[in-house]
């Protein structure tokens, strides 16, 4: 099991937790916030660390991954992109949940 189904580079969830304040639920956005947060880590230039895509892609099993849009600690938009195209690119047995008002815990119930 994968505590933190991160699929983007550290250096870019860490450059996106300078955004969020490294809140696990981020409070209630708009649209036009949420964008801002997507525009602002696509100025990422820094040093991306560990990626773990070339891990992902080699996993033959299926996979569940869950993501809330209010999540401050990993990117959910883009960790949501990365994955529907490693699912179109190479096929996986990936099923995708995505919460537009959960944060990086998902509810329990």
């Amino acid at each position: 099991m994968i505590g933190v189904g991160l699929t983007v580079p550290v250096g870019e969830a860490h450059y996106y937790q300078q955004f969020t304040g490294k809140e696990r639920r981020l409070p209630p956005m708009t649209e036009s916030e949420r964008d801002e947060l997507s525009a602002q880590l696509a100025t990422f230039a820094g040093d991306p660390g560990f990626d773990p895509r070339p891990y992902i892609e080699a996993m033959e099993i299926p996979a569940l991954w869950i993501w809330g849009d209010l999540d401050g600690w990993i990117p959910p938009r883009k960790s949501r992109l990365e994955m529907e195209s490693m699912i179109a690119e190479y096929g996986k047995e990936f099923t995708v949940l995505y919460d537009p008002d959960f944060g990086h815990e998902w509810p329990s119930s």
